[in-house]
């Protein structure tokens, strides 16, 4: 996966061009047919400029949007780090012009922007403007890079089509479970992704992978069969796991009405599981409601907590749903799907809601180009005093579209509505993105997780699945299911 840098995805880039001009009494055209000539507007010359850094295929827009008036200074901003710094000297440009108006001398396809750059249109009526093109180099607060990447197929994975994983601060442990007599946790070493062992499962059927605040690794079941959905924990010093923390199943003499059927195919784990309090939240498809536990010094409440949402109008296909932390008043993440199967699936959509302890809720620009068509994964952390936001969005409507990691810093609820075009959307909001990576994901789902290294570093793992249909996996499925670390560093400039 080739990572960029604090970059904005999916631009439309804007050709250079020099307009005619037209003939008003030319019957092709409006207001003509040979009439009287119209007084023709005087055009408004630059009306937009950006730049690309070569090889990428991401263009900069001005920080303030055209039209420009005569001499006026247009600024664009790059994002760069200081330990590695965008080169400005052969950037390529793109100018937009007003109809009826034309470059002269016309821009050159690259530049050098070390210095200023000035650009003189002549508009339609005969006049000329001149605007100055400055390129800056911005540093935002939060650093990120990719560390490490490992196919799955280095470290045997047998299901490709999920990849859930958990960190703590030595290991990853990456789910490989489909109710298989070769389900297990493949754990991985944290700081180069070698592999180390196996780690058998406590059931069938585990859907999610989890560690806790202090380090404690957990597992859930999906209710699938009618076994309900269950949540275990495991003792690293006797390589056991505990019997269900959580048992939300129905058997004789413990009957449970309704249970959804696949309760659990999405489920978040926050706080610290023995020890204190925690939260397990589990959602099931087809539905608009959430099932919470608390667990307190290691006990989880008796029933769970059933929360119908009443911020959407539909049911979701699926949902994650998680708990900022455990402490009291925190925000609640919800990231729903509504999917539209083929031959309709572009009337598929997506929604990222911030739902505050007030009941207030914030919403995410929900433009395509921002968090796709659907949200496959998201997790939140704070760094360096900031409140972030990693996603996995697939970016068309077709289940084998490409997906992309994002980003995003959203402590500033009024940039969630910014989206990709906006001024300030790749500096002050969504921090980081990678290229658009292959893969076919018929199940919509992603493995994502943080870990924290003190409060100003944090370790971002990426599951990535592909699984086409068929009985097993293809070239392509090997090729492009992933694990990768990322880092994120805040530093005072």
């Amino acid at each position: 996966m080739k990572t960029k840098f604090f970059a904005l995805a999916a631009l439309a880039v804007m050709a250079v061009f020099s307009c005619q001009k037209t003939n008003p009494s030319d019957p092709g055209n409006p207001g003509g047919g040979g009439g009287d000539t119209p007084t023709p507007s005087v055009s408004k010359g630059l009306l937009n400029f950006s730049v690309s850094v070569p090889g990428t295929g991401i263009s900069y827009t001005a920080k303030k949007a055209g039209p420009y008036q005569p001499g006026e200074v247009v600024v664009i901003e790059i994002p760069s780090s200081k330990t590695n710094p965008v080169s400005v000297t052969n950037l390529e440009c793109f100018a937009t012009l007003d109809n009826n108006c034309q470059a002269n001398p016309a821009v050159p396809a690259f530049l050098d922007f070390t210095y200023p750059y000035q650009i003189t249109v002549v508009k339609s009526d005969g006049s000329s403007q001149t605007n100055t093109i400055k390129v800056q180099l911005v540093y935002p607060a939060i650093q990120i890079s990719q560390v490490w990447q490992k196919k799955a197929s280095s470290f045997g994975q047998k299901i490709y089509n999920d990849l859930n994983l958990a960190i703590d601060d030595n290991y990853v442990y990456v789910l490989d479970a489909a109710g298989t007599a070769t389900d297990c946790i493949h754990v991985l070493s944290r700081g180069d992704g070698s592999y180390v062992k196996d780690i058998a499962l406590p059931a069938t059927f585990i859907g999610q992978v989890f560690v806790d605040d202090a380090g404690v690794l957990c597992c859930s079941r999906y209710n699938i069969y009618g076994a309900g959905f269950r949540f275990f924990t495991y003792n690293a010093a006797t390589s056991s796991w505990s019997e269900p923390i959580i048992d939300y199943a129905s058997y004789e003499g413990h009957e449970i009405p309704n249970i959804p059927n696949q309760l659990g195919t999405r489920a978040s784990l926050v706080g610290n599981v023995k020890t204190g309090t925690a939260y397990v939240i589990a959602t099931a498809p087809d539905s608009k409601a959430y099932y919470t536990w608390k667990l307190t010094n290691g006990v989880p409440q008796a029933t769970p907590t059933i929360t119908q949402y009443g911020s959407v109008t539909k049911n979701w296909s699926f949902a994650v749903v998680r708990k900022a932390s455990a402490e009291v008043g925190a925000d609640t993440y919800i990231a729903g799907i509504n999917y539209v199967a083929y031959p309709n699936e572009s009337q598929s959509d997506t929604y990222v809601h911030k739902v505050k302890s007030t009941g207030d809720v914030v919403m995410m620009n929900p433009s395509k180009d921002n968090i796709g068509w659907r949200v496959l994964n998201f997790k939140t952390f704070k760094l360096g005093g900031y409140e972030m936001m990693a996603m996995a969005c697939q970016y068309g409507e077709h289940r084998y579209d490409g997906c992309q990691f994002k980003v995003f810093n959203i402590t500033d609820e009024s940039k969630w509505n910014l989206k990709p075009g906006d001024a300030g959307y790749n500096i002050d909001f969504c921090n980081y993105f990678t290229d658009v990576y292959g893969t076919t994901n018929y199940n919509m789902s992603s493995g994502i997780d943080v870990r924290m290294s003190g409060s100003d570093v944090a370790y971002i793992f990426l599951g990535s699945p592909s699984r086409a249909a068929g009985d097993a996996p293809s070239a392509e499925d090997l090729d492009n299911c992933t694990v990768t670390c990322f880092k994120a560093i805040y530093s005072q400039n």
